[in-house]
């Protein structure tokens, strides 16, 4: 199965990495995709995880921003979901969720607020 797992923050990291491990141990292939926060690319580099970031460059401040953001890196993720074949989504960002609705796929969100 072609899975999907979007992390928008280093603390997500530390939730998915064994589970992620132990996914691609059964067989399964599994696709990091990342919004930048803080260390997150650091942490996944050191790791030694291939990561694809949706949105690398800076957003603008203010609601405008805000919602070019959201839509620019859900159009990146609607892109590459159609490109690999995902076939679930697991994520503890729910904007993520927005991307799977549109593919019709499933989607696994576990908030952590």
């Amino acid at each position: 199965m072609n899975i999907a797992v979007y992390l928008a923050h280093p603390s997500q990291y530390y939730v998915f990495r064994q589970a992620v491990k132990k996914l691609r141990k059964k067989g399964h292939t599994i696709f990091l995709f990342i919004k930048s926060k803080d260390i997150l690319e650091e942490l996944l580099r050191s790791d030694g995880e291939d990561y694809v970031n949706l949105f690398a460059e800076e957003k603008r401040s203010g609601f405008i921003g805000l919602v070019s953001s959201v839509f620019k890196r859900n159009n990146a993720f609607l892109k590459h979901m159609r490109k690999k074949k995902i076939e679930l989504l697991v994520s503890a960002a729910s904007d993520s969720s927005q991307a799977s609705f549109l593919r019709r796929i499933p989607c696994i969100i576990l908030n952590d607020d």
